[in-house]
């Protein structure tokens, strides 16, 4: 399983070399897992650099065209993304990525620097 990041969703996105590295995963037969804060993450992206008819097709092609599999944020991964912030100091979103992540053994997809150094990442850079 793999959580396809917010950061490795928008290269996806626009197309960019990193993009193109980042599909061999988003296009993959492996399932993929996010969370309603990475959807908020791409969601706002390209609502911010296109317009919201993109960003609507975008997040439908998420939730829908790669059947991604939504963790919601319960009790136990809030708790779990609070001690990683706490205790590793990654921001808010990346202490949810982590904790999905953990709680799922899934392989982390991205270029996001503050989280390059976690073994089940996949940095795209």
């Amino acid at each position: 399983m793999n959580y396809v990041d917010s950061w490795a969703w928008i290269e996806y996105f626009k197309g960019s070399r990193t993009g193109e590295r980042a599909r061999q995963y988003i296009e993959s037969n492996e399932p993929i897992i996010t969370t309603p804060l990475t959807l908020f993450e791409v969601y706002h992206a390209i609502l911010r650099d296109a317009n919201e008819e993109q960003a609507d097709l975008h997040l439908d092609k998420i939730i829908n065209g790669f059947h991604a599999i939504k963790q919601e944020l319960d009790e136990e991964l809030v708790k779990a993304a609070a001690k990683i912030k706490k205790n590793e100091g990654l921001a808010m979103a990346d202490a949810f990525v982590l904790a999905t992540a953990r709680k799922h053994s899934a392989k982390i997809i991205t270029g996001d620097k503050d989280l390059e150094k976690y073994p089940q990442t996949i940095f795209l850079r």
